[in-house]
């Protein structure tokens, strides 16, 4: 077997595990630690059970499960398994699962004391999702409370280990070196701006199409990866370009591979082997090709410099995507891409100054996005308070009481009386937090289970997880004359997916036979209750939401003439305070008070109209008016207001003179 850098350290780890029960091994790129740590813990004695390796990205963690059962002249299934969601290889001779990191969170809440396992390995731990932050809180949990210890090996190649030895009880470090070859860096003289970035790539590209290898392009997401993709289709096209520039004509034969997440994995295998003969590859890819995966035939990167990431917005209830500079330490591991086999060339495309700005290490997502589903698993864990859990970085306050609010909402929590406000999970949230899916979908689902209307709601399920590329807003646009969804291939594929989780598959799923259009809205304002707006300009597609956030959409469409709309979809810049609604759905009065009854307030106002005092009684919800007629009486206490605060905007001589 090739002698890899991590086989130097090996003795060390194996001896460090023996002793403590967590350990931090940073290894740098191409030291083998994936594949190669997990074969050599199998056989030690104080290994008595399975080991799970964490993988973020479903590709490495298929990749590293059929290269490690390679290794042990096996297919996939035996010694060596892997779950993720959708697909599972595993088999009662399994010894080590590759799992991505939701499936760890789902089999704790089923396992509290994960019984057949010794041993959980977190790789790539610098990425920080929510789930790996997560997995390993439970996971030292669950270590106080066995009798035989369970295992914990953090590992990463960029990952301040001072700093997370510290949170993790001073666990000893393991440092190894890795088997790059040297990555040529270059950067811009002047800073690139956002609209001539795919320009400059393009013809980066171009002045590349002669070099040997592949090439893998950064980007911070889909739009950008299929709008360079034209780009280059349309450079690269000799039909169009013949003659106009020198290294044009004498091109390769081009191919473009795109990489990102719910991209096709078959395609990708290609990768793994060389390119025909003649022909040049260029690949497209968001921040999943970063880590994890070894791609041999790449020597050159050209990296934007940029990343798209998740950002909960605390005063509208939103997430939004938003592109943000990278750190060094993303910088540092796109640019060991072009090295792992080769010496190779890093276009980096920023300047030196910009490179001195920026940040060390990456944002936890605990940090910056919606911590529902967290706070969910928690209270469903028998966690009433974050604090009574070993974080490697606490939730901040704000983020979690944001969460609370909202699986109050959704009927998954009570909250006690004050002082405490201690949550308590209900039977419905129990069963939230055990559906694979969005909160909001959960709970659409269940609600069509309990209504017998199973096809429905997991048909609207779909089209909202999946939604077409239209330029219509009206999710009842989506149903035909005879009130049948009308799916695309990969919706119906998500519907039955969603059939299979909420209902047993042997049993016939059978057309709804009620009201479909009071059905659809039930189902929608169970789930997006809180997302009521009120039209505030028809002329221009305004509306108000709940909790008072402005919402925009194409006064053209038909929800615009709506006067009460539910927004299911929503996004929009993150420097602009106005949302845009890509997805809703238009209700009546009657809906609203009949639906959402028990958020409804009921009060009693009053107006002067001269010397003559109007009492009125008023509808609301959140911050939106849902109704106001004129009521028959005025309480002496509202009357007695009234009259105060008229005196102190006008004097005393507002009084009559008697």
């Amino acid at each position: 077997m090739q002698k890899l850098p991590i086989h130097q350290v090996m003795p060390d780890i194996i001896n460090s595990l023996r002793e403590y029960d967590c350990l931090i091994l940073q290894a740098e790129p191409g030291a083998g630690k994936t594949t190669q740590v997990p074969l050599a813990l199998l056989d030690q004695p104080y290994i008595d059970g399975k080991i799970l390796l964490l993988e973020p990205r479903r590709i490495a963690a298929r990749s590293a499960a059929q290269f490690m059962a390679q290794m042990l002249g096996e297919t996939v299934g035996e010694r060596i398994g892997y779950t993720m969601r959708n697909d599972q290889r595993t088999s009662r001779k399994t010894q080590i699962e590759v799992i991505t990191e939701g499936v760890l969170v789902r089999r704790l809440l089923n396992d509290p004391l994960l019984e057949d396992v010794a041993m959980v390995i977190f790789d790539e731990f610098h990425e920080r999702s929510i789930h790996t932050d997560l997995g390993i809180a439970l996971c030292r949990d669950v270590a106080l409370l066995r009798d035989e210890p369970l295992k914990l090996l953090v590992m990463s190649a960029t990952v301040d280990t001072r700093a997370l030895s510290n949170k993790l009880g001073d666990a000893p470090i393991i440092n190894c070196s890795g088997r790059g070859f040297p990555v040529d860096i270059v950067r811009t003289d002047q800073p690139v701006k956002r609209f001539d970035l795919l320009q400059s790539i393009t013809r980066r590209c171009l002045q590349l199409c002669s070099a040997p290898g592949d090439v893998l392009i950064f980007l911070p997401g889909k739009s950008e990866i299929h709008a360079l993709e034209r780009l280059l289709n349309d450079q690269l096209d000799p039909q169009i370009n013949a003659g106009t520039e020198p290294y044009i004509q004498h091109q390769k034969q081009c191919q473009i591979i795109k990489v990102y997440s719910g991209t096709d994995e078959s395609h990708l295998e290609s990768l793994f082997s060389p390119s025909v003969e003649g022909s040049k590859r260029f690949i497209l890819a968001t921040s999943i090709a970063q880590t994890s995966i070894t791609l041999p035939y790449v020597n050159c990167v050209i990296d934007s410099g940029l990343e798209r990431k998740p950002q909960f917005d605390i005063r509208t209830g939103i997430t939004r995507l938003t592109t943000k500079r990278i750190s060094h330490a993303t910088a540092t591991q796109r640019a060991g891409r072009a090295g792992r086999v080769q010496s190779g060339l890093c276009y980096q495309l920023w300047t030196e100054q910009q490179n001195q700005a920026l940040i060390a290490y990456d944002t936890p997502e605990i940090g910056q996005i919606d911590l529902s589903d967290t706070a969910l698993t928690t209270l469903d864990w028998g966690i009433k308070s974050p604090d009574s859990l070993e974080w490697i970085d606490p939730p901040p306050h704000n983020l979690w009481q944001a969460a609370l609010q909202k699986l109050e909402a959704l009927g998954a929590i009570e909250t006690l009386v004050e002082p405490d406000r201690i949550p308590s999970i209900t039977t419905l949230g129990k069963e939230l937090a055990r559906l694979p899916t969005e909160l909001r979908v959960a709970r659409l689902l269940i609600n069509a289970r309990n209504l017998d209307a199973i096809e429905l709601g997991t048909s609207i399920a779909a089209l909202i997880s999946e939604p077409s590329r239209s330029n219509d807003c009206d999710l009842a646009s989506f149903f035909n004359s005879s009130q049948r969804p009308m799916l695309n291939q990969q919706q119906l594929k998500l519907a039955q997916r969603f059939r299979q989780l909420i209902n047993n598959p042997s049993i016939k799923c059978l057309e709804y036979s009620g009201d479909t259009d009071q059905a659809l809205i039930n189902l929608v304002l169970s789930s997006y209750g809180d997302r009521v707006a009120i039209s505030t300009d028809t002329a221009s597609g305004r509306f108000k939401l709940k909790n008072g956030t402005a919402v925009r959409l194409d006064p053209s469409d038909r929800l615009s003439r709506h006067p009460f709309i539910v927004c299911i979809d929503l996004g929009g810049r993150d420097d602009r305070r106005e949302l845009n609604l890509r997805l809703g759905l238009g209700v009546e009065k009657s809906h609203i008070l009949h639906f959402l009854s028990n958020q409804i307030v009921h009060s009693e106002r009053f107006e002067w109209e001269g010397e003559h005092l109007r009492a009125l009684s008023v509808i609301t919800l959140g911050e939106i008016e849902i109704d106001r007629k004129p009521a028959r009486s005025l309480s002496k206490s509202s009357r007695a207001t009234a009259w105060c605060q008229r005196i102190s905007r006008e004097g005393l001589d507002v009084l009559p003179h008697w």
